[in-house]
């Protein structure tokens, strides 16, 4: 996780989110064979109402995506990486004010990048 995210605000069964200079982060972990239910449960929109790359490394796939949605503050940009291991859907997801998102991309990359499943 980024330098400045803080000690997780909400903790599940599946999942922590994090409050970060700006924005906040999901990490969540999910029963993999659904990805539109994963991706519903991540974003609020099916699999056919968004683009999601799919791409494949060492025997796992990932699916990556980006929306926007409107908050209570303004409209909100969100992205999500899914790795897909066959038993899990591990995630993690960003959501950021709108005007607030594009300075946030670099932050956001290196997030995404260093997303890795450990064997």
């Amino acid at each position: 996780l980024p330098g400045d995210a803080a000690s997780p605000v909400m903790e599940s069964e599946n999942g922590k989110l994090y409050f970060c200079d700006g924005y906040e982060i999901m990490v969540q972990t999910m029963e993999a064979g659904d990805l539109n239910s994963t991706l519903e449960s991540l974003t609020g929109y099916t699999k056919d109402s968004l683009t999601v790359i799919e791409t494949m490394t060492d025997d796992v796939r990932r699916y990556e995506c980006v929306w926007t949605a409107a908050g209570e503050a303004g409209d909100q940009v969100g992205r999500a990486v899914i790795m897909d291991d066959g038993s899990y859907h591990y995630c993690v997801s960003v959501m950021a004010h709108a005007l607030e998102s594009g300075s946030l991309q670099e932050t956001w990359q290196e997030l995404f990048t260093s997303f890795k499943i450990q064997s």
